[in-house]
């Protein structure tokens, strides 16, 4: 499902795991690569088999968190990706990928405020602003969201994403010529 090398990567997985069979980014390699070759069950068994050798590791949690998410199983995924932030809590992509669960679950508060707690133990700036920015803006709080897509982009001048999102706001709080500034960029 995602670069369309996950043949090739299970196969690498394989061979490594067959030399050292308890290496855990292996193990969370192949159990995310089974997973998106549909093969679900079979790539969640191998990360729980990897929980067992390391209930710990960060990676195992973050990518049983991702095959949960992708199978739709929210509220599990957002149980081991919280797992996850406890191990690594300023990780940006973990927050990332919790807050666009809790979304699924319907809680844009708790979402947003993953993103927060993340920022204030020092978690990735320009990640972390530009996805809270995004997400207040879809949530229809185009104050808050302008304050924070401008902090973003002191962060990430060129990030298209940002700049899309910030000329949004500019929009949506009535300044058109600021709006229309940016998308000249």
């Amino acid at each position: 499902r995602f670069d369309g090398k996950n043949e090739q990567s299970l196969e690498i997985y394989k061979r490594g795991l067959a030399v050292s069979p308890q290496w855990i980014p292996g193990l969370a390699g192949q159990g995310l690569c089974l997973a998106n070759l549909e093969k679900p069950a079979e790539g969640e068994a191998v990360l729980r088999q990897a929980m067992k050798i390391d209930p710990r590791s960060h990676l195992v949690f973050w990518n049983l968190g991702l095959v949960q998410k992708q199978e739709g199983h929210f509220a599990d995924a957002a149980k081991s990706l919280r797992q996850a932030m406890e191990v690594e809590p300023t990780d940006a992509a973990t927050a990332i990928s919790l807050s666009h669960v809790l979304l699924q679950l319907h809680d844009p508060s708790a979402a947003q405020l993953i993103l927060r707690k993340t920022l204030e133990k020092g978690g990735d700036k320009a990640l972390l602003l530009a996805e809270l920015g995004a997400q207040q803006l879809q949530a229809g709080e185009n104050q808050e969201a302008l304050k924070t897509l401008v902090e973003a982009r002191k962060h990430n001048r060129d990030d298209p994403q940002v700049l899309g999102n910030l000329g949004m706001a500019y929009a949506m709080t009535g300044s058109l010529p600021s709006a229309i500034g940016i998308f000249e960029e």
